[in-house]
């Protein structure tokens, strides 16, 4: 890339030392991640559990168990009007995409 303007080289070179930092960054977790221990009964376990008590992670729940919780019950966004009643929502076992 060419630019004549030093603005413009200031911000590319800017952006690039950015980029850089990322990508080592995310080596640096990739290198230092490692699989969650037990196994593999043990993690089904865990998800049958989650997934068996949605309703009291909705009631007692912290807001971002409570997206997970949506994500998993609606397929997309419920659709909402102020001056219209409300869409039928699309559930992800009987949507066809």
């Amino acid at each position: 890339m060419s630019a004549s303007s030093e603005a413009v080289i200031g911000a590319y070179e800017k952006k690039l030392a950015d980029l850089e930092a990322d990508r080592a960054r995310f080596e640096d977790m990739m290198l230092h991640h490692r699989a969650p221990d037990g196994s593999f009964e043990e993690k089904l376990e865990r998800l049958l559990t989650f997934l068996s008590s949605t309703w009291k992670l909705w009631e007692n729940g912290h807001v971002s168990l409570r997206r997970v919780v949506l994500k998993l019950v609606f397929a997309d966004r419920i659709a909402y009007h102020r001056k219209q009643v409300l869409e039928h929502p699309k559930l992800p076992l009987y949507s066809r995409r």
